[in-house]
């Protein structure tokens, strides 16, 4: 006897109904019992991640590989959703990636050579080369390269958060920027610079994200107290 697909067992998605979780959040939340509220509401997006999966499962089963690989991404994506911040419900998760990401720039720019002055060493003068090949003769003002430097503690951690937010920047850390050469060891070499830009584009994600959490909180919270 073929065995029912997954879509068609007793625990299938289709036997999901999005309504009674709205409502039973609602009564909740009427109660001033955000907690069990925020429970619940977890409990529906888990439940509807599933949701997702089995869909993409069966579509693929199916051949229709480009509906699946759609409902394979939106699963991945909310996958991501629940491991960073469980949905919006717990804001440290965010807050606490964040200072991680931060205290590993801090170790990484604290290393020797790790940053470089963005504007050239004004204390260096240019150096002046004549090209004799040319007629006439031309002279060639050759500015010194930036100088690599070893920041301390103190400013590799202003350099970090400088570099995390993708708005703001302090003044202490912003006149510097990851060296162009040289690189740190973590399994593989990876360039400085290329730390870097990881750096800056987790500080996209995640700084915008982390407010977003904050304010439908402070939404939620607010929205209660009516």
């Amino acid at each position: 006897m073929k065995k029912p697909a997954p879509t068609d067992g007793p625990n299938s998605y289709k036997e999901y109904d999005r309504q009674p979780y709205t409502q039973l959040i609602k009564a909740l939340r009427a109660g001033g019992d955000d907690r069990r509220a925020e429970y619940v509401y977890v409990q529906q997006r888990g439940r509807e991640r599933e949701g997702t999966r089995e869909r993409a499962a069966a579509d693929f089963k199916t051949g229709r590989l480009l509906r699946a690989g759609r409902g394979l991404w939106n699963w991945l994506l909310d996958c991501s959703l629940w491991a960073i911040a469980n949905y919006g419900v717990q804001v440290e998760r965010l807050a606490l990636i964040s200072l991680i990401v931060i205290c590993v720039g801090w170790r990484v720019f604290s290393l020797p050579g790790a940053v470089q002055l963005k504007e050239p060493d004004r204390d260096t003068p240019p150096s002046a080369t004549i090209d004799n090949k040319t007629s006439p003769w031309q002279l060639q003002m050759v500015s010194a390269p930036a100088k690599q430097e070893d920041l301390p503690w103190r400013e590799a951690l202003k350099f970090s958060t400088s570099q995390f937010l993708p708005v703001i920047d302090i003044p202490s850390g912003s006149k510097w920027k990851p060296a162009q050469e040289g690189a740190f060891w973590f399994l593989i070499p990876i360039p400085f610079d290329v730390y870097g830009s990881v750096h800056r584009i987790l500080g996209a994600i995640f700084v915008p994200l982390l407010l977003a959490a904050l304010a439908a909180a402070l939404y939620r919270r607010f929205k209660s107290e009516l």
